[in-house]
């Protein structure tokens, strides 16, 4: 059994990878920084660990990591240049791109936390990587910030590039059946529940689970489980907490580690529904989470409410004399800070000036404020103007007994004896005199106007009889004619099922039967009867890309006997269906199919 492989700098690695300096070491492997000797270029090496090499599992993780890779089509996955097995020490390696920055995990313990606009952009990146690899069926299984890379932008539109590193343990969705289980593997601070349980399914929610942890830690700066900020973690009381834990409100968990403020208005629906405990609650995949997201991101911010007041309206609070009556009384703006306990507050008229002052001078007409009863409390409540209508509410007055002497009661109010209530102004009012003369106690009395003479009685009008109206007549329409719909797009050309002979360049043959469904997961299958072997092998045509009259993917099956994985492709036209197979060791099969029944 080898140990680790250790390469020293300069020392040359299956015969075309000259040793830089190491980079990093896992538990799958290390990676260097190598030059490529062929081209001079400087890549990543990743070599497998040689206490790894005689575990057949873990060599088909190794090269399933590169395949994987390999298959998804995005620029945010770090991109695999080639694979293969080094004669020296039976050992598999991987060129990768070398890439220059710091994964998220150092950056986060760098900053702490990251804006909103850094954060969004790095998380509309790696939604692009997740959605693509949903999108061929692939389950990254292991997101955390150690596998997520910030990586300098090459681009001059891009401040960072995100990489999303290591597939070693993503899953196909259709290795999953109900009579299997799925091993535990990921990392605990942010694995779903059923990465727990070896009888349930991993699916695209799986890594949704994920998504909406790193989200939370990205914008706040601290794991979402309690269990976890802490000084140390401890991993019983961890899995607890994921299993059986309260899912509080993510806005709640960032108040009690004292980040306050630090999610837009939202986030906690959306946060809520990546971590529901039942995958069918979640986000169906990334394109859906992703898309959510960036909804939120792109609402407006909410403002708090403001006043709206008009020049005119707007009072500053000063002096004021003391009116005729009990108490002090100051201006009030909506802008001021309450009054005083004890303070009275005076109306505010529509004109914005207070009832008692026109032109900055005392008005002609002494604006009085009411009396307290004996025994109880008058308040007048001003209003500040929210609108002109709400104006007239100027003040609300409550008594429980008689007026107090020298004053007197005007229309339900208390005033002095030598005025009266005026409704309008709202304030007991004395009336104006000429010269010395005392002013009325009383309002003049208005003498009515006789009435007026009834109206003469009206000529009756002589009956008409109607004339029927015309047959109505529908006016001509004015409406613009209705657009034409737009013609239905036609099915793609390989839709259906197809049979026909199928031949190995091994020198096999048999018949081949294909069925082909539009679907992205899954859209087919195909059964190959081999005649010279009497086998038959049964694939799943998944990860389907449909082109103009071709679909490719891949083939799963689970015969035995039968090669586990395969790259396929058909192409339509013309009533035909060419149709090809190839293995990683080099055996390609090719049929030419007719539609069945034909």
């Amino acid at each position: 059994m080898l140990g680790r492989l250790s390469l020293t700098p300069g020392s040359l690695f299956a015969g075309q990878f000259r040793v830089i300096q190491p980079i990093a070491a896992g538990g799958m492997g290390t990676v260097y920084r190598v030059e490529q000797v062929g081209t001079g270029q400087q890549r990543a090496l990743k070599v497998m660990n040689g206490d790894l090499v005689d575990d057949p599992r873990a060599r088909e993780r190794f090269t399933r990591e590169a395949q994987l890779a390999a298959m998804i089509e995005s620029e945010h996955v770090a991109q695999v240049l080639a694979a293969g097995i080094d004669p020296e020490h039976d050992t598999p390696w991987m060129l990768l791109e070398l890439l220059r920055g710091e994964d998220l995990s150092r950056l986060l313990e760098r900053r702490g936390r990251l804006p909103p606009a850094e954060a969004r952009e790095l998380l509309k990146q790696l939604g692009h990587a997740l959605s693509a690899a949903h999108r061929q069926g692939i389950v990254h299984r292991d997101l955390k910030p150690e596998n997520i890379f910030v990586a300098e932008s090459r681009r001059s539109d891009a401040a960072f590039t995100v990489k999303v590193l290591d597939f070693g343990i993503a899953k196909w969705l259709q290795e999953n059946a109900p009579s299997r289980t799925t091993s535990v593997m990921g990392s605990p601070l942010w694995m779903a529940p059923e990465q727990f349980d070896t009888a349930r399914l991993v699916s695209p929610a799986t890594d949704i689970w994920a998504l909406g942890l790193l989200t939370f830690t990205m914008l706040t700066g601290v794991p979402y489980w309690k269990a976890a900020q802490g000084p140390s973690i401890t991993l019983a009381a961890l899995l607890a907490e994921i299993s059986m834990g309260q899912l509080v409100p993510a806005s709640q968990r960032a108040s009690e580690a004292g980040r306050d403020g630090l999610l837009p208005p939202g986030f906690d629906g959306w946060f809520a529904r990546c971590v529901a405990r039942e995958t069918h609650d979640r986000f169906a995949d990334a394109t859906q989470a992703h898309a959510a997201l960036e909804a939120i991101f792109q609402a407006p911010v909410a403002q708090p409410p403001t006043l709206s007041v008009p020049p005119t309206m707007a009072i500053p609070a000063m002096p004021v004399p003391a009116p005729v009556g009990h108490g002090s009384t100051v201006a009030w703006t909506p802008q001021a800070a309450p009054p005083p306990n004890g303070t009275a507050m005076m109306p505010v008229m529509a004109s914005g000036v207070p009832p008692w002052m026109v032109n900055g001078a005392p008005a002609p007409l002494r604006a009085q404020a009411p009396s307290r009863r004996s025994g109880g409390t008058a308040i007048a409540l001003g209003v500040g103007a929210l609108a002109f209508a709400a104006v007239a509410v100027a003040g609300v007055a409550w008594w429980t007994s008689q007026c107090d002497d020298g004053f007197h009661d005007s229309h339900g109010h208390c005033c002095r004896s030598d005025a009266a209530w005026d409704e309008g102004r709202r304030a007991c009012v004395a009336t104006p005199t000429v010269g010395p003369t005392t002013v009325a106690s009383t309002l003049p009395t208005v003498v009515p106007a006789a009435p007026l003479p009834p109206p003469p009685p009206p000529t009756p009008t002589p009956a008409l009889t109607p004339i029927p109206p015309p047959s109505p007549v529908a006016p001509p329409s004015t409406d613009p004619p209705s657009p034409t719909p737009p013609p239905r797009p036609e099915a793609h050309a390989c839709l259906g099922t197809w049979s026909g002979r199928i031949s190995e360049n091994t020198g096999a043959y048999g018949s081949l039967r294909v069925t082909v469904r539009q679907g992205a997961l899954q859209c087919g299958e195909w059964r190959e009867v081999w005649e010279n072997s009497g086998s038959t092998c049964v694939y799943r045509f998944v990860g389907c890309r449909f082109e103009d009259g071709a679909v490719r993917g891949t083939g799963i099956s689970t015969t035995p006997r039968c090669t586990a994985r395969v790259s396929a492709s058909v192409r339509c036209g013309g009533g035909r269906m060419a149709f090809r197979e190839s293995t990683s060791n080099g055996v390609v099969d090719t049929a030419t199919l007719r539609r069945a029944g034909d």
